[in-house]
């Protein structure tokens, strides 16, 4: 309850995914890094009402701004990997099975356009498979092998 309204809180209409956690975490850090003694979280159906009443524990805020600092250092990491197999692997350390499942059903889903021919790449590098939109992606041959 406590992180999803801070991530309400800082929320700005991002276009991506990636784009949104990005500036979360950016913004819960900042937010750390403004507040003293501690973040205070109010519940927005009733601000009379403190989420965050546990973290007048110094140890169980200090582990909470910890843990913060390390998934916005290790999600700024995962943004920067270059390479599709790189950027999971450290996608799955930050989040688990779920993102290896995603990983292979979005492989599977690529190889099944392949072998339709219905996959292209848009004039903008991306690959799509709208049909009216850039060049084909020619069979992988495997260095001439079939």
């Amino acid at each position: 309850m406590v992180l999803t309204t801070l991530a309400a809180q800082t929320y700005q209409g991002q276009l991506s995914v990636s784009e949104a956690l990005t500036d979360i975490l950016n913004g819960i850090v900042a937010l750390i890094a403004s507040s003293k003694p501690r973040i205070y979280v109010l519940n927005p159906a009733n601000p009379l009402e403190d989420l965050s009443e546990r973290w007048d524990d110094p140890e169980q805020y200090a582990a909470f701004v910890t843990g913060m600092h390390e998934l916005h250092r290790d999600w700024a990491n995962a943004v920067a990997t270059v390479g599709v197999h790189n950027a999971a692997k450290r996608l799955e350390a930050l989040f688990g099975e779920p993102v290896k499942t995603a990983v292979a059903k979005q492989a599977r889903q690529i190889q099944a356009m392949r072998e339709q021919s219905v996959l292209r790449v848009a004039p903008t590098g991306l690959i799509t498979a709208a049909p009216a939109i850039g060049l084909p992606i020619r069979a992988n041959t495997f260095h001439g092998m079939k």
